[in-house]
């Protein structure tokens, strides 16, 4: 048995005829915690085609007080392993391996028993991997760490970015599953090397029967780290992988590649203002009520040429939704299906970008959207800026259209739709459709559209100067909001109305979610304009249920996993890794009511 330790940890090697087994433990007063450790019958690194799996007996090389070095050696490998005690509980793992044949094989990794058990209190991973066989891609390794924690103690499994930046000549997986495999009783966590394809738009999927041919004197190379914690609470471990990660990789990263900007800033919003104006002219004007209104057309995603803008006249509103639903179901034309069977490839998007270059294809209906992705009245907050910043009345006046438009569209006990349609332009009329699905079209109205697109128009109030009715606006949203928040603090996301236009209907859809956030952001902003001290134990109520029933579990639930490009079940969770579906829209929002209640209360 060889061992490395310190004060608080100790890495064990056994080397046995056929494999050698790895442990790793804490200490806990005079007492040594497994925490993980090599599978019973298999080494830590394990070879694997199709359905076989085999690993090799590393030999003691050399070994210091916080270093050892393991090799093999024979006609077709060399492996080279490195293990360092970085500091008290951070150990470093290294694989150098030469190949001196070509092989075949479908994952190369090191494999992991957790030897805490099932059943953990906490986990964390960079994405879900909910069905067999999924894993987690280095396409997605933005936070890539794998943590858990039962009971006292915690650990990590970070990938070495450093490494995979220098040698990925394949993918690379990182994968936690909770389920006991044939050939042991405890979970498994793996990193290494091993294939994967996109599947369902934002998961990923490994095929066992596909191999990675590796050729004669070439290297894999690829590394690890484990971290170690001992009676330390979820957030400060938490607290500890960001900086880890931050520190280590993301500074370094951020600060090395950032070449010396050449072009002013203000040159660069000048050209996304051309696109807007000129070159794309996605601008319409209208009225409502005879006030002045506008705002910036949904953009298409690709395409030089373009079709002139196609506007929908209000008696053929429920066409037009029609035709939307039966395209956004794949129902469509067969150039649409084909543009978004392909939209995912960058191969496809190259070539399609130089076709629509010369060919117009892309249908560009005049549609505005006040919606958390397309917030027009957001971007006219940005015109506003730069109005001021180069006293451009111009963009003044573009910035005032958008914002008139979510002051004077009609309204139902504060709420307004999300969707406008001019007939044409300069249109005096118009429609509407009350709220989005993501891309979706739905009768409801969307609380997260509506507190959005409110918080930014008190955004204008506060740094502009005078809006006038907004604090009536606001009143009106935040009765509803009084009205519809329920028993534990959420806020509902989507509701309708009764034939009366007085009684909202709370639908089920999205009902306890982190959409509670945006109203959040809303009730903070609206308080600094009001000083109406009803809001605060309104907002309270919303930040304890965030706090409660959101973070705990990780569950930052938004419309975007449901109805967008993927259409996840409502009940979708991954009982591999014991993890929710997480949108970053929704933590966005919580985060930044949270902040700004604290700011408000100091509590």
């Amino acid at each position: 048995m060889n061992i490395i330790e310190n004060q608080k940890i100790r890495v064990l090697l056994d080397i046995k005829d056929e494999f050698t087994s790895q442990k790793i433990e804490i200490k806990d007063r005079n007492e040594y915690i497994p925490v993980i450790g090599s599978s019973e019958k298999l080494g830590s690194l394990l070879f694997i085609f199709k359905n076989y799996i085999y690993s090799k007996p590393l030999m003691l090389k050399n070994k210091s007080e916080n270093n050892l070095i393991l090799n093999y050696k024979d006609s077709i490998i060399s492996i080279l392993l490195e293990i360092t005690i970085e500091n008290d509980d951070l150990i470093h793992f290294k694989y150098t391996i030469k190949f001196n044949h070509k092989l075949k094989l479908t994952k190369l990794i090191s494999n992991y028993d957790i030897l805490l058990g099932n059943n953990p209190d906490y986990t964390w991973v960079p994405h879900i991997r909910p069905k067999e066989n999924y894993v987690m891609a280095d396409h997605i390794f933005r936070s890539p760490a794998v943590i858990y924690n039962k009971g006292k103690y915690s650990f990590s499994l970070i990938p070495d970015l450093d490494i995979l930046a220098k040698n990925r000549p394949f993918q690379t997986i990182l994968d936690l599953n909770l389920k006991t495999k044939e050939y042991t009783d405890f979970p498994q966590l793996s990193f290494g090397f091993g294939n994967y394809k996109s599947v369902e738009h934002i998961l990923f999927r490994h095929n066992p029967k596909k191999h990675m041919k590796i050729k004669a004197d070439s290297n894999l190379i690829f590394g690890y780290y484990v971290k170690l914690f001992n009676d330390s609470p979820i957030n400060d471990v938490l607290a500890y992988i960001n900086s880890f990660l931050w520190e280590r990789y993301g500074k370094k990263r951020l600060y090395a590649d950032c070449n010396p900007q050449v072009l002013s800033y203000d040159t660069f919003v000048e050209e996304g203002f051309k696109a807007i104006f000129k070159r794309h002219n996605y601008w319409g004007n209208f009225q409502i009520d005879n006030i002045e209104c506008g705002g910036v057309f949904l953009r298409s995603w690709m395409g030089s040429k373009k079709k002139p803008l196609k506007y929908i006249k209000p008696e053929k509103l429920e066409k037009y939704k029609k035709t939307s639903s039966i395209e956004l179901s794949g129902q469509s034309k067969l150039i649409n299906r084909i543009i978004s069977r392909f939209s995912n490839s960058p191969f496809w998007i190259k070539r399609f970008d130089k076709f629509t270059r010369h060919h117009a294809i892309i249908t560009r209906n005049a549609e505005m959207r006040n919606n958390a992705w397309f917030l027009n009245v957001r971007t006219g907050y940005g015109f506003r800026y730069f109005a001021k910043l180069w006293n451009d009345q111009f963009l003044k006046d573009k910035g005032n259209r958008t914002l008139n438009t979510v002051l004077n569209l009609p309204r139902i006990k504060g709420v307004f739709p999300s969707v406008i349609l001019p007939e044409k332009e300069n249109a005096i009329r118009f429609s509407t459709i009350n709220g989005l699905k993501a891309f979706i079209f739905t009768d409801d109205f969307h609380l997260v559209d509506i507190c959005l697109a409110i918080y930014w128009a008190i955004k204008f109030f506060e740094d502009f100067g005078e809006v006038n009715g907004i604090k009536e606006k606001c009143k009106e949203l935040f009765d509803l909001i009084e009205e519809l928040q329920l028993d534990n603090g959420a806020i509902p996301t989507y509701i309708g109305f009764k034939e009366d236009n007085k009684t909202p209907i709370i639908r089920d859809t999205l009902l306890n979610s982190a959409s509670t956030g945006a109203p959040l952001m809303f009730l903070t902003e609206y308080y600094k304009i009001s000083k109406d001290k009803r809001i605060i134990p309104i907002a309270e109520k919303c930040a304890k249920y965030i706090q409660t029933e959101i973070i705990p579990q990780d569950k930052w639930h938004d419309y975007e996993p449901f109805f967008s490009c993927t259409h996840l079940p409502f009940d979708i969770y991954d009982n591999f890794t014991k993890s929710h579906v997480i949108n970053t829209l929704s933590i966005y929002w919580s985060a930044e009511g949270l902040k700004e209640l604290y700011k408000i209360t100091k509590n």
